[in-house]
């Protein structure tokens, strides 16, 4: 892939990190910043170009214990368990034809899946509502979402 689209997909991330941490008219415990060090990372980015019917995706991994092997989350666990590191696969296929605000809140639900929530079908004013049953309308965090970290993750 292009320097000029890895440019394009880092600078919307960050521009989405900052949205997801700093939500107009609300807070949230949230604080992640940039590393270039492997072992400090938490959520990496990653791009493909692929012709599978998906925009990104979101993977996490959690660790029973400190010495143990990481293992690969399913969606029920996220409420039982915390993640210790996640991956979100960008699709430069799909994403290439849409908006950089329509990219944006692709990350954004993506990031929530990292966080531990889940796709919903009843609310399309949520940036949870999956677009799979709805066109995502929504680009920026929401009130549920943001519920959901302040509650997983406030001491």
């Amino acid at each position: 892939m292009s320097k000029a689209v890895a440019r394009k997909y880092r600078n919307r991330t960050l521009y989405t990190v900052q949205k997801l941490v700093y939500p107009t008219n609300m807070t949230n415990p949230i604080v992640l910043w940039r590393t270039t060090t492997n072992s400090d990372s938490k959520m990496d980015f990653y791009q493909k170009n692929t012709a599978d019917s998906t925009n990104a995706t979101a993977s996490c991994w959690r660790r029973p214990t400190p010495t143990s092997d990481y293992q690969a989350m399913i969606i029920s666990a996220k409420d039982t368990y915390d993640w210790v590191y996640g991956e979100i696969e960008l699709n430069h296929y799909y994403l290439q034809s849409r908006s950089d605000v329509l990219n944006e809140a692709t990350i954004m639900h993506e990031m929530m899946h990292v966080f531990g929530a889940k796709d919903i079908t009843d609310d399309p004013l949520s940036i949870m509502q999956s677009s799979a049953t709805n066109p995502r309308t929504v680009t920026v965090l929401t009130a549920d979402a943001n519920k959901l970290l302040k509650n997983k993750y406030t001491d």
